[in-house]
């Protein structure tokens, strides 16, 4: 019945969902998804998934030295079909850890991770930081992973500089481009200031350390002179970022889309090319772009392809399959913790802002009422929910809004940085009990994959 109401459906959508991963199958899973819509006619067309025509902004060229004795990313080793963009980082940490990558890591330069809060296993992670000879965090707030370096950048947040000329959206394609409001306040810089400070000091000693080693980059120097095998090698890390912002966004864009265009961004921070034209939907509300150009259809060719043999040769199923494994299963007196955010909060970068926390103040673990009524349990009572990799302290939330032998928390919450005032020991960090597994095909952390014991220790004041 429900396959014969979706196909006949006028515009039926499979809708995927924006966030994976959850489980050991999430991969096929998300490819069923995609191959029923497929299968229903769904694809690149109106109300279906649709590719879009995304405009285009051409990349700054900038010179780069090339080692012969650099040896690749070992993050996606054993990964099939994992993300040049994204990485694998439990995989990363665990080749680390292990000692089993093909080089020994000895520094780590991190901007816009927490890596102390956002992969499960804090215990692995920290045991990671402090195997390194140098880390340095570049970061707005002094997050925990901030709390782990040697050396802290200390960047400005985005009202404070302005960034680089970005493409928004495939169907109504625009550009964006955010202004700088006010200047950095106390000794904060931009990440373009920053690296370029670093390049300056750096590229020299790092040229000359280079040139002990490298046979290429020796054969230049005999043939160009140093200082020519320098410039024209690439050598100069501060390259790209010897002209300001403004001044990298104002060439790029007048000279791909001209004068009037650059000066819309400045003037409104958005440009859409049919905004001359726009309609008046509600207050301060606009339709920029006409329905005979949105971008609901492209018209290159495609094809989805359903068997795949790079799977079946890695030894997963080549075509989506269910297995028996797959099965939800969990011991008598166990649970399966599953994780996700209220929407308030972006994952813990918001966590130390005072006005998210006057909406909700800490997080609290979901457990049914027939689960909570078996173990005794009244709303926030104080639990002790442990995993295999460790346990902490949870206020518990006694609802119906969960299902059985499930329980549920927030992630963005438990901090242990002193310095994040609104922020520290304030509710609990799910990465604290999540194990660090994850599947082999895009190499993601399976979120949804830990079985969890809760034990209560403390009842509550009320009632």
């Amino acid at each position: 019945e429900v396959a014969k109401a979706f196909f006949g459906a006028k515009r039926p959508l499979y809708y995927m969902g924006r966030r994976s991963v959850w489980s050991q199958n999430d991969f096929q899973l998300r490819r069923a998804m995609v191959l029923v819509n497929a299968l229903a006619g769904s694809i690149n067309r109106k109300g279906g998934m649709v590719f879009g025509k995304p405009i285009k902004i051409p990349t700054e060229e900038v010179d780069e030295p090339y080692y012969d004795n650099a040896q690749d990313r070992f993050d996606l080793d054993g990964i099939v079909y994992g993300s040049a963009k994204g990485g694998s980082w439990l995989n990363f940490r665990e080749k680390v850890l292990s000692g089993t990558s093909p080089y020994p890591i000895k520094a780590m330069f991190i901007r816009k991770h927490n890596l102390m809060q956002n992969m499960p296993n804090i215990a692995k992670t920290k045991k990671m930081l402090e195997m390194m000879d140098l880390v340095v965090v570049l970061d707005i707030m002094p997050s925990d992973t901030a709390l782990m370096a040697d050396v802290i950048l200390p960047e400005c947040t985005y009202l404070e500089r302005e960034d680089m000329v970005v493409s928004f959206n495939r169907i109504e394609p625009s550009l964006a481009l955010r202004n700088q409001v006010v200047k950095p306040m106390y000794e904060s810089k931009s990440m373009q200031d920053i690296l370029k400070l670093l390049g300056d000091k750096l590229s020299k000693p790092l040229f000359e350390v280079s040139a002990m080693f490298d046979s290429e980059l020796q054969d230049s120097i005999k043939e160009l002179g140093k200082e020519k095998a320098f410039v024209e090698g690439g050598y100069d890390l501060s390259q790209l970022y010897k002209n300001d912002i403004t001044t990298r966004n104002k060439k790029l864009i007048t000279k791909h889309f001209g004068k009037d265009v650059y000066k819309t961004l400045k003037e409104k921070g958005v440009w859409y090319p049919y905004m001359d034209d726009k309609k008046l939907i509600a207050n301060n509300y606009y339709n920029y772009y006409p329905e005979n150009k949105k971008h609901y259809t492209i018209e290159r060719e495609y094809k989805v392809q359903c068997y795949l043999d790079k799977l079946a040769k890695n030894g997963f199923d080549a075509m989506p399959a269910w297995r028996d494994e797959y099965d939800f299963v969990v011991a008598k007196d166990r649970f399966r913790l599953i994780t996700g955010r209220y929407i308030i909060n972006t994952q813990s970068a918001t966590a130390n802002n005072a006005m998210l926390k006057d909406m909700i103040h800490s997080n609290n673990l979901w457990i049914n009422i027939a689960d909570a009524n078996k173990l005794g349990i009244k709303n926030d009572d104080l639990l002790e929910v442990s995993s295999s990799v460790g346990k902490l302290q949870i206020k518990a939330f006694v609802t119906n809004k969960i299902a059985p032998n499930v329980v549920w928390m927030a992630h963005g919450y438990g901090i242990s940085s002193e310095a994040m005032s609104n922020a520290y020991s304030v509710g609990a960090s799910d990465n604290q009990i999540i194990e660090d597994k994850f599947e082999k095909i895009y190499g993601c952390a399976t979120m949804h994959h830990t079985d969890v014991k809760i034990s209560k220790i403390q009842s509550s004041n009320k009632g």
